[in-house]
């Protein structure tokens, strides 16, 4: 994938609803959102509508002339729930196509029987493209040769403990794991510490010391992108 640098932006609305419900009226015309008010409804309050923008900048950032685009994700529950996303947006939007279908088949007999011409179904055509759009992003997530992920873990027995359950998660979804950074390292002198570190030692590409400074601020991300990077570019390869 591409590279995107800058600050972390948080966006707020008043409610999921509200911003979703501005997703569907840019997407469809007022006479056209009324007739089918229902199934937009049933859009609006859909599992993840609100990340499906997300799903779209991933998508958009795939084809940009960017070399790497770097996504700083939320904690391990949140990021699996987000990874998932793609795959669970395709199932619900098969079951609506399929209810819509069901409606189009309907008012195509009646067009019939009425001696007019079927004008097609807007909704049917959306329901479709966004589809075909969660496949691209599907593809993309899932090719070792466009999209790398990368662990970062602290030295301590829960948090490793939930690495390698997110490790196994990410497997079963066909993620591509590169490596595990492993941050405020020092020598683990809890035995099951240790044998938690041994379970992952071969994916660690790169230790970060508890004695180094606090890595803030563009001179001190510059000074450990420049450590990282010839490893991190002799794991990853881009298309």
């Amino acid at each position: 994938m591409s590279h995107v640098g800058g600050q972390r932006q948080n966006r707020t609305h008043p409610t999921g609803e509200s911003c979703s419900t501005n997703l569907v009226n840019k997407i469809l015309p007022p006479d056209v959102y009324e007739a089918f008010s229902k199934y937009v409804d049933a859009v609006v309050k859909g599992p993840g509508v609100d990340e499906y923008t997300l799903i779209e900048k991933i998508l958009d950032f795939a084809k940009s002339e960017f070399n790497y685009v770097v996504f700083d994700t939320a904690p391990i529950g949140h990021t699996f729930k987000l990874l998932q996303l793609p795959d669970l947006l395709k199932s619900w939007l098969d079951m609506l196509r399929r209810q819509r279908l069901s409606y189009v088949k309907l008012s195509k007999n009646v067009a019939k029987l009425k001696g007019e011409d079927y004008r097609g179904d807007p909704l049917l055509e959306f329901l479709e493209e966004t589809a075909k759009k969660i496949d691209a992003v599907t593809q993309v997530l899932k090719n070792p040769s466009r999209t790398s992920f990368f662990l970062v873990a602290n030295p301590e027995k829960v948090v490793l403990d939930e690495t390698l359950r997110f490790i196994e998660r990410l497997t079963e979804i066909g993620i591509p794991l590169k490596g595990v950074i492993m941050n405020k390292y020092r020598h683990p002198t809890n035995p099951k510490v240790r044998r938690l570190v041994e379970k992952i030692s071969t994916l660690i590409i790169a230790y970060v010391h508890e004695d180094e400074d606090e890595i803030y601020g563009v001179e001190k991300i510059s000074k450990i992108g420049a450590v990282l990077m010839p490893v991190i570019n002799k794991l990853t390869t881009l298309s």
